[in-house]
């Protein structure tokens, strides 16, 4: 069993990418995509070690190299698997398809507790950049993120 995972994606332009991460969850998991928070503790996919992997966000640090290759920026929507974009607004997926996708995931400015959450922070953000400077926008949302992630707020639901 390989210790990376890889996962087609979708970025920039509606273009599928191959995602690096590394596997926090049993083999075979990932051929139905669910989704699923990944800070809740009572998913049995997850391997003991996958839990404090996936709660650091240490399972995502692989992207990096997604981001030098020009897949994917530092912040921005997650990049989201193309069963999941099915079920995303084509209003949505329009604003989506402007920019890359990112590897802090601007999901996580408020807690998540399903899918449909998890679209609505990610509006927020997306209305934002639409009115705003792509650079100050990011910032702010990097710092409100890492907060977010580092007290732990995004834990609960």
């Amino acid at each position: 069993m390989s210790i990376l995972l890889r996962q087609t994606r979708i970025g920039k332009g509606g273009i599928p990418f191959t995602v690096y991460k590394i596997r926090t969850m049993k083999k075979g998991c990932e051929k139905v995509p669910v989704f699923f928070d990944k800070f809740k503790s009572s998913d049995p996919r997850v391997m003991k070690f996958g839990r404090f992997m996936r709660r650091t966000g240490l399972d995502e640090i692989p992207q990096v190299y997604n981001i030098l290759r020009g897949e994917m920026s530092l912040v921005g929507p997650r990049p989201m698997s193309p069963c999941f974009l099915e079920k995303v607004s084509p209003e949505q997926k329009a604003l989506r398809q402007m920019i890359k996708p990112g590897l802090v995931g601007v999901i996580y400015i408020k807690p998540v507790d399903s899918f449909e959450t998890a679209l609505k922070n990610e509006m927020i953000y997306l209305n934002e950049l639409q009115g705003g400077n792509r650079f100050l926008v990011d910032v702010k949302y990097f710092f409100r993120i890492a907060f977010n992630l580092l007290s732990g707020r995004v834990r609960k639901p």
